[in-house]
């Protein structure tokens, strides 16, 4: 069992490795289809239709739940002590930086929304981008809310026990 779980820990870095280079290409992906978008389809508020929605919720509902597996899954793996009986936290200072970068991050996502919402003369909010990135390209729109939902998922829903 011990020989299984060195090849598997190879493979969980196999796989968040080509996760990473997977992420940058569709970041790529997506910042091409940005400069050759046709930005009148997003002027519209019908520009993506209910079906397509209810798609890309589930799609994203779908990586949420792959996230547990994969959090369980990377728990298994490195045969993890439980969360609430270890001492001291076992992440690096270069994993803690990029996580205060996200949570940083993910408050001026907020704030900026906030005021979008607010103000929406002047800004639009953030789903807007959403709305017409779905109307452009729904393809890469569910592929990028499906990983970040995996990782989310993976992050909120690690086992405790």
């Amino acid at each position: 069992m011990i020989r299984y779980r060195g090849v598997l820990r190879g493979v969980e870095l196999f796989l968040l490795l080509a996760t990473t280079l997977g992420l940058a290409a569709v970041f790529g992906l997506a910042i091409a289809h940005a400069f050759n978008a046709d930005v009148t389809k997003c002027a519209s508020r019908g520009a993506v239709d209910s079906r397509t929605g209810l798609i890309l919720a589930g799609v994203a509902l779908g990586g949420f739940a792959c996230g547990r597996l994969v959090a369980v899954g990377r728990k298994w793996v490195n045969d993890a002590p439980v969360i609430r009986d270890q001492d001291r936290v076992r992440t690096g200072g270069p994993l803690q930086g990029a996580l205060a970068a996200f949570l940083a991050l993910a408050a001026v996502l907020l704030g900026y929304e906030t005021y979008a919402l607010t103000n929406s003369a002047s800004a639009p909010p953030i789903t807007e981008y959403v709305r017409c990135a779905a109307a452009t390209s729904p393809t890469l729109t569910g592929i990028a809310a499906f990983a970040v939902a995996l990782l989310i998922g993976n992050w909120l829903w690690y086992p405790t026990e």
